[in-house]
């Protein structure tokens, strides 16, 4: 089984209007580490001064880039079968790489390419381990890794999810039963399309580690 940790920085929230300006993988196969990659992507266009606030990324890094074809074609060819692909609020890196794969090839296909891949969400998991926030910054400092960190730039976010999914596993072994399953607060409701080959739930809050029998999964099965 190979396992891909990836993250984006991105112009903004929209993932039909913004755009991806720095794409990171981490892929494991059996445990080992067989690939790092790290691309900034040159989108010919000026970048909000908050997001160069908060990334550290500059106009000028990003006329060094890579094309957004290139990294386009990067996924295409990493998206494989027999992978689980893990994101921090998969839900909103999944759109992105989404709209920008649909810039280059038939939606049918796009869809047909990220629906053979096994989608973990370490957003909806840590929402039944811990209390509010549950940003990545958040499971970082819960779990007592290295709160020295830097976040915000995607290696250092894919890095710091790599060394998080490990602690969560450690704590109870129960990741796989979150596959292909995202949480979202009914306040708030799904941000952005919801894609067919995830599903989708109300996930209530709850200020602790969750019993096994009451973790999102299991709830689901009930119903």
């Amino acid at each position: 089984m190979r396992l891909v940790y990836f993250d984006t920085e991105t112009t903004g929230l929209k993932p039909d209007k913004d755009k991806i300006i720095e794409l990171a993988l981490l892929i494991y196969e059996d445990g080992k580490l067989i690939e790092e990659y790290d691309q900034l992507i040159n989108i010919n266009e000026n970048l909000p001064e908050k997001i160069v606030e908060l990334t550290g990324i500059t106009d000028d890094m990003l006329t060094e880039g890579a094309t957004p074809s290139s990294v386009a074609e990067k996924l295409g060819r990493t998206l494989t079968s027999n992978s689980v692909w893990i994101a921090h609020n998969t839900q909103f890196d999944l759109l992105f790489i989404y709209n920008l794969l649909k810039e280059y090839y038939l939606e049918d296909y796009v869809m047909d390419l990220l629906s053979e891949v096994y989608w973990l969400d370490t957003l909806t998991i840590f929402k039944d381990r811990a209390g509010y926030p549950h940003r990545l910054e958040n499971m970082v400092k819960h779990y007592g890794l290295d709160e020295d960190r830097k976040f915000h730039r995607a290696i250092d976010d894919a890095r710091a999810l790599k060394d998080s999914v490990r602690e969560l596993r450690n704590e109870r072994n129960d990741l796989k039963e979150y596959i292909n399953l995202f949480g979202y607060n009914v306040r708030y409701g799904v941000t952005g399309e919801r894609l067919p080959f995830i599903k989708y739930a109300t996930q209530p809050y709850f200020n602790g580690l969750k019993a096994y029998r009451n973790i999102l999964p299991k709830t689901l099965k009930e119903e």
